[in-house]
């Protein structure tokens, strides 16, 4: 190895054994309070209050104190919402009557909190669209992947329902969409003997696919189904009436009949633009979390002096499909 060569060598490993720490100062952000107030004409009003947060702070953590929420419904009183406490990673405040939102009525809500500047939102629950009918026929096909959760299915080939959910999508105007399946159900836990130890009869969500054109984005629930094989996870369609603007159109999904044990709902929600744009912004943030190469998405908010969503959705219900419960022993 000659002179040049070694000078090089020498070079490179003083270059790159060197080490500079840098450090950069941020600039300092107050904190903000933060909403997250999805609701609809089918449940009982609620929002979720928590803060935003610095961006290396990692914790679960927050500090909120004296929060107060008045609400309001075209612009009158109505109530300030009871504190239920702390859901996961935020507190939790109800209607305490129990009051639900009206379609074409606007609502309001002031948001306080002992060191945070106060916040408001307002947003006007549109009018539904009315479900015409519901046709189903039996069909075999596959399922993707993310159906079924982390645990994966032995089989993802089944016996499924095909929906179609007609509805007249109303003229000369913006309307955005999602759709819900719940049906009535029926689980149990049972030990090697085959005795029951717990059961369960109720309401709850149901996961479905759908190929169909006008579906633009795939809502991630917090919730999720138990099965006998695997977990479903529940991805609601969501779409505008872009390609639709006043026709009658037929919305095709596939139910997956193992999960049907009795009365069968179809929510048809008609969204506030808000809610919509919420939703859509979102769903990419999610899809790309601990992607290193991602880029950066702005999430929408409709929050004055905090950030966060606050936009409301009425319902259209059909409930033609009744499939028998089985008993429980």
């Amino acid at each position: 190895m000659n002179k040049k060569t070694w000078i090089i060598l020498i070079f490179l490993l003083i270059n790159l054994s060197c080490e500079k720490s840098i450090e950069v100062e941020l600039p300092t952000v107050d904190e903000k309070i933060a909403v997250m107030g999805l609701f609809s004409t089918d449940e009982v009003f609620s929002v979720k209050i928590s803060h935003s947060k610095h961006i290396f702070d990692t914790s679960s953590t927050f500090h909120l104190d004296k929060v107060i929420i008045d609400f309001y419904e075209n612009k009158t009183f109505i109530e300030t919402l009871e504190n239920k406490g702390s859901v996961f990673g935020r507190l939790k405040f109800v209607s305490p009557s129990g009051f639900k939102c009206s379609e074409k009525k606007s609502y309001t809500i002031n948001v306080s909190a002992t060191g945070f500047e106060t916040v408001f939102a307002e947003n006007t629950v549109p009018e539904p669209v009315q479900i015409l009918v519901v046709d189903t026929s039996t069909v075999i096909a596959e399922l993707p992947d993310w159906y079924f959760g982390h645990l994966g299915p032995f089989n993802q080939i089944r016996l499924l329902l095909e929906c179609r959910i007609r509805f007249k999508d109303p003229p000369g105007i913006s309307n955005y969409y999602t759709l819900q399946i719940e049906t009535q159900a029926c689980r149990q836990i049972v030990d090697s003997l085959g005795d029951k130890i717990w059961s369960y009869t109720g309401t709850g969500q149901l996961p479905y696919v759908s190929y169909d054109q006008i579906v633009e984005n795939l809502l991630n629930n917090e919730d999720a189904i138990c099965g006998w094989e695997c977990i479903y996870l529940y991805k609601k369609v969501c779409f505008s009436d872009k390609l639709i603007d006043g026709e009658e159109y037929e919305l095709v999904i596939l139910l997956d009949k193992e999960l049907l044990k009795g009365k069968t709902y179809f929510k048809l929600y008609s969204l506030s633009r808000e809610y919509y744009l919420f939703a859509k912004s979102r769903f990419p943030k999610s899809k790309n979390h601990n992607d290193p190469f991602a880029e950066p998405v702005q999430v929408y908010s409709n929050i004055q002096n905090g950030v966060g969503i606050f936009a409301g959705a009425s319902v259209s219900v059909d409930s033609s499909i009744v499939f028998p419960l089985p008993d429980i022993k």
